[in-house]
């Protein structure tokens, strides 16, 4: 193929136009956003264009402004869009003028054409998601880390940094944000043992990579199976769980990122989404030490009705943590009576 003329600045005739073609593809350029071309050079193949810092930053929050998400949302997802070129904050600031390889234009390209037409979540694009000063591989397979999740790790810590000698289990452990947050925080203390399980292999094989790349895998039990199963026989002194608890009625009302690319099996339960904290609460006293502890993560407006289905299983203490919007978030259960 000859050669392109060369171009230095697209005209707005020529971006309309080209911005309605991609409309009517679906592509992202339909945003309308007119993007300058910089630093033409000449290559054995002909013209090279490539864009500078600066304009590949501007693209892509213009991008994101067409999808409704906070300011904060907006710019963690412009940093993690800008890694995924080669770039940062600081490198846009520091040389905003500096070129880009047209490769790297390319990737943002694909990137921004999925995450605004396909709604995929951009952790799943960028094949990671930040949890806990953690930075963990997520997939299709796993639920994205939330922010709010970080209180039951908080409390899983309190409990476990008073004691010795103790053990603790995350059941559901998906992409193992929760058991790999507590054992790296921990990681001065041999005397504790982590074990978690899944019943999804691929899950847990995601959670077994993470292990490895944090250089956990020997600090952690991985097991297949549904809740305690694996575990027979076994106690210990701390369960922690993050199950999931969503109505699958309630689908309908979710953004596109959930219900098309999360996996329901982690977000969806039936019995108005109380079946996983039903049954794992029915297992958990005989997997729990004298003076252990369960501690699960609440759905918003569940604190009652999992209470409810916690005495009817023998927990009698019990405390109740807030996230920052003050909703009842983790609760911490505990059996007096052991053998």
């Amino acid at each position: 193929m000859a050669p392109q003329p060369p171009c230095d600045l697209q005209t707005r005739g020529a971006q309309n136009r080209l911005a309605r073609g991609n409309a009517s593809k679906g592509g992202v350029l339909s945003i309308g956003y007119r993007v300058q071309f910089f630093n033409r050079s000449r290559s054995p193949r002909g013209f090279v264009i490539r864009r500078c810092r600066k304009s590949v930053h501007r693209f892509i929050q213009r991008a994101l402004g067409h999808l409704a998400m906070p300011s904060a949302q907006r710019q963690a997802e412009t940093a993690i869009l800008l890694e995924c070129a080669g770039l940062s904050f600081e490198d846009v600031f520091k040389d905003p003028d500096a070129s880009i390889h047209p490769e790297r234009w390319a990737t943002v390209r694909e990137l921004l054409r999925r995450r605004l037409r396909d709604r995929v979540p951009v952790q799943y694009l960028a094949g990671k998601a930040g949890f806990y000063g953690l930075t963990l591989n997520v997939t299709p397979d796993t639920l994205i880390p939330r922010p709010e999740t970080e209180l039951l790790v908080e409390a899983a810590l309190g409990f476990l940094q008073t004691r010795r000698g103790v053990s603790a289990c995350d059941i559901g452990v998906g992409s193992g944000a929760i058991i790999l947050a507590l054992a790296d925080r921990l990681r001065e203390r041999p005397d504790l043992a982590f074990f978690a399980s899944d019943v999804c292999p691929r899950a847990l094989a995601v959670a077994r990579h993470n292990a490895r790349a944090l250089s956990l895998t020997e600090r952690i039990t991985f097991a297949e199976g549904d809740l305690l199963s694996p575990f027979a026989g076994w106690r210990f002194d701390l369960i922690v769980s993050n199950p999931p608890y969503i109505d699958p009625a309630l689908k309908p009302t979710l953004a596109d990122e959930v219900t098309a690319h999360e996996p329901s099996l982690a977000l969806f339960a039936s019995e108005d989404g109380y079946d996983l904290y039903g049954r794992l609460l029915a297992q958990a006293p005989g997997f729990l030490t004298r003076g252990g502890a369960l501690m699960i993560e609440l759905g918003d407006g569940m604190r009652d009705g999992v209470l409810s289905l916690a005495r009817r299983h023998g927990f009698g203490q019990t405390a109740c943590l807030k996230d920052l919007s003050g909703h009842d978030r983790v609760l911490s259960l505990g059996v007096d009576d052991k053998d």
